[in-house]
């Protein structure tokens, strides 16, 4: 596995377990959903994991 993804995986991970969504995450460390999308493993476009 490469390290992007190693990276990715070990973000969505930490951020469901806090309890967050990609928006919450977003507003808390101070940039766009977007970003945070762009950095999560890919999923099902128009949804919030």
């Amino acid at each position: 596995m490469n390290d992007a993804l190693i990276l990715k995986n070990r973000l969505k991970e930490a951020r469901t377990e806090a309890g967050m969504s990609q928006t919450q995450l977003a507003e808390t460390v101070g940039v766009s959903r977007n970003t945070i999308a762009g950095a999560d493993p890919v999923h099902r476009a128009g949804q919030e994991i």
